[in-house]
């Protein structure tokens, strides 16, 4: 089915409530309506199709809107994470080629883009006017960013095709209707949170929006209360208001990082439905998964549609859903080639590690030639090393090594500010080691 079509049959839900917030809500019909406006808008205001938009909203509702108009108006979307430093921002805006980025008068900072910027405030009186434009079944991209092993952040472009597909494959795992009501405590720029605005319109059921904290959050509909997050994200919750809070959960989904052995043993014994997905942004989220809770299992089972092998102790991947836009050295009769390593046995997939340097701290990814880069900047600096070590809540932690010229007189408070300008704080090094050496 066409996005078309998803739209026209999440229209048929009429006044029943799509999107809610504690201060909001938007219904199925009045959502679809906005979509057609903001697609309307670009169709009118753009000279062609497959401009790259950025879209940097806080509003999560708002900003599903922006970007499913601008996928209908034939145009390609990147979501920008509120997370990242204006530098980190300005990296993907130029390495992405964006040349609109869409904001809102009241979240705009001062970035220094340089793509020209709409204000989404003034896009919606714009669109207040009856017009001609007749929607063609042709779609843009989703562009996210990934963290790469050369250095530098992977551009990832989604189809439609690739989403829808993801989506589906949900169905045979985990029990999605109309009926439940999904808590989206995760951001949108993750691959993870865009999912779930991708089974909202295959299963159309309807969204609260929380924060990662989960400190707001109810039941929409009479069905089951499900939520994605990352372990991260639900130890930090168990350990401020206890497991109790969850109570009213029928399902927990995880995923975006490994468990540790101590922490999966805490889970089996709660009274909880958990399950644990394995998935990347090339692949628009899961694509296989395993039970925590009740029925334990040590494997991952792919998807419907998903095919798996392992070669040389490398996974790799194949299937609708698999984005096609990484060079070819990543592909292999069909399969995408993962950075995980592995092997499948009669019970099915054991992911056994990384065959990169990737830092995984708190479910997100840090590639340590970044950090380098940024420290090595620093006048002084003769040579930096960056690398894990283990975390108890994070599971790991960035750490640099780092020499520098006997006769300089950087210490750790002048490299710490340098980083802290330059990369978001979940990227910074915690632990410095710091010796001086002839230059």
């Amino acid at each position: 089915m066409s996005l078309l079509g998803i739209l026209d049959k999440l229209e048929k839900h009429g006044d029943e409530i799509f999107i809610a917030s504690p201060n909001y809500s938007i219904s199925f019909n009045d959502f679809v309506d906005q979509v057609g406006l903001f697609a309307e808008y670009f169709s009118k205001t753009l000279s062609s199709a497959k401009t790259n938009i950025g879209i940097l909203v806080e509003s999560k509702s708002i900003a599903c809107e922006l970007y499913l108009g601008v996928l209908k108006s034939g145009n390609n979307a990147a979501i920008l994470d509120f997370n990242k430093s204006s530098h980190e921002l300005e990296q993907f805006v130029s390495s992405a080629s964006i040349s609109m980025l869409i904001c809102s008068r009241k979240d705009q900072s001062n970035l220094n883009m340089k793509c020209s910027t709409v204000f989404v405030e003034e896009m919606v009186l714009n669109t207040c006017q009856v017009s001609t434009y007749q929607p063609e079944d042709i779609y843009g991209n989703t562009i996210m960013q990934t963290s790469g092993t050369s250095g530098c952040p992977k551009n990832i472009k989604l189809s439609i095709e690739n989403l829808l597909a993801n989506a589906r494959l949900w169905s045979d795992v985990v029990n999605l209707s109309s009926d439940i009501t999904y808590i989206h405590a995760m951001s949108l720029s993750t691959v993870g949170g865009l999912g779930i605005l991708w089974r909202a319109l295959v299963y159309r059921f309807s969204i609260y929006v929380s924060d990662a904290r989960m400190l707001k959050f109810k039941k929409i509909n009479n069905g089951d209360l499900v939520v994605s997050l990352v372990p991260t994200m639900l130890f930090d919750i168990i350990n401020r208001h206890g497991a109790s809070y969850l109570a009213d959960i029928d399902l927990i989904i995880l995923g975006g990082e490994p468990i540790n052995d101590k922490d999966l043993s805490y889970l089996k014994n709660l009274d909880m439905n958990i399950f644990m997905a394995y998935g990347m942004t090339e692949t628009a989220s899961g694509i296989s998964g395993k039970w925590i809770r009740p029925n334990c299992s040590d494997r991952y089972l792919p998807f419907s549609d998903v095919s798996v092998m392992v070669s040389s102790g490398r996974i790799y991947i194949s299937g609708p859903m698999v984005s096609r836009t990484l060079e070819s050295q990543y592909y292999k009769s069909g399969y995408m080639r993962t950075d995980d390593t592995g092997f499948i046995d009669s019970k099915g997939i054991c992911v056994t590690g990384r065959a990169d340097r990737t830092i995984i701290s708190g479910a997100k990814k840090i590639d340590p030639f970044e950090v380098e880069e940024i420290i090595y900047n620093i006048p002084g600096v003769i040579r930096a090393s960056v690398f894990s070590e283990s975390h108890k809540r994070w599971g790991q932690m960035v750490v640099a090594s780092i020499y520098v010229d006997k006769n300089s007189e950087i210490d750790e408070s002048i490299i710490d500010g340098h980083c802290r300008a330059m990369l978001s704080g979940y990227k910074l090094p915690k632990k410095y080691y710091i010796k001086k050496m002839e230059s």
